[in-house]
């Protein structure tokens, strides 16, 4: 048993050397404010024997070439989705733009329909709740146009084809 105890204590890290990590801190501060650093400069690389740096400029080849492959994987499903979402959002802009002019004709004959109704002894506030759906469309059509014609060129820019 004794033995097995006296492993365990053998096993116990290191006490921290504060000195050798307050000199790898400041290493590594001198190292991100470098304006001309790179991988191989930085302080982690610096002791390293040259099969450990070739393994591990391996190991982040390898890591680049699965973030390209990732990035390609994702590019095309945006690809895939944003194309058809295109043409629905340029026909839906098309159709909000039409109701943008028919919200004009729609504001002028709620307009039209309040000042009735004022001349029919209703009050203002009452002309106007009840003829609320005319005098709102045209802004309700305007926000979803713009809305629309955002959204058309956000996916105008992940498009695949070139419409």
């Amino acid at each position: 048993m004794k033995k097995f105890w006296k492993k365990k204590e053998k096993e116990q890290e290191e006490p921290i050397n504060w000195d050798e990590e307050l000199k790898y801190l400041n290493a590594l501060i001198k190292w991100s404010n470098d304006p001309n650093r790179t991988i191989e400069t930085h302080p982690d690389y610096i002791h390293r024997t040259p099969e450990e740096e070739y393994a591990i400029k391996q190991r982040m080849q390898k890591d680049s070439d699965r973030a390209k492959i990732k990035f390609a994987i994702e590019t095309t499903i945006i690809e895939i989705i944003c194309t058809p979402l295109r043409i629905a959002f340029s026909i839906l802009t098309l159709i909000s733009g039409l109701a943008i002019y028919a919200g004009g004709f729609s504001f002028l004959y709620g307009c039209f329909q309040v000042y009735s109704n004022i001349g029919n002894d209703m009050s203002f506030i009452s002309a106007v709740v009840a003829e609320w759906k005319f005098l709102l469309f045209p802004f309700i059509a305007s926000f979803s146009h713009v809305v629309f014609m955002k959204l058309e060129q956000i996916c105008d820019a992940n498009s695949m084809y070139i419409l």
